[in-house]
């Protein structure tokens, strides 16, 4: 769950960043839209830290944060908001791998099932609207 945290804060993280930058004839679209995915990150990642919390799983939220911040620092911004929006996208997409993986371990109560489904599927969303401003 730690893992999966990290890469919500990488994707808030990076996803402000872009909502910041974006620029040109789309810039209003971009703007609004990096603006709710940099915003869903920062719920979910609420929500899974909580959630581990509550569930007595240790969570080093300064650990965390370093490695997001790095993370998110690594993935090119660009000046073209295609590269911003290409970006989202992997990190979208690695956050519903990790998800994958967590379910596949087995070993999840039925709340953070529900949880975590849910935000698989919010990402998911996310990612035919990247695809589709992308394409």
């Amino acid at each position: 769950m730690n893992e999966l945290a990290f890469l919500l804060k990488a994707l808030n993280i990076y996803g402000h960043a872009c909502h910041f930058l974006c620029s040109r004839v789309v810039f209003m679209q971009d703007h609004v839209f990096l603006g709710e995915i940099y915003e869903a990150a920062e719920d979910n990642y609420d929500a899974v830290v909580e959630r581990c919390i509550g569930l007595g799983i240790k969570v080093d939220i300064q650990d965390i944060n370093v490695k997001a911040a790095a993370r998110a620092a690594s993935i090119k911004v660009g000046d073209d908001n295609s590269t911003k929006l290409s970006g989202c996208l992997s990190l979208e997409q690695e956050v519903v791998a990790m998800i994958e993986k967590l379910r596949k371990g087995g070993s999840l109560s039925l709340g953070t099932e529900t949880l975590l489904g849910d935000i698989a599927s919010e990402s998911e969303i996310r990612q035919y609207k990247l695809k589709q401003r992308l394409a």
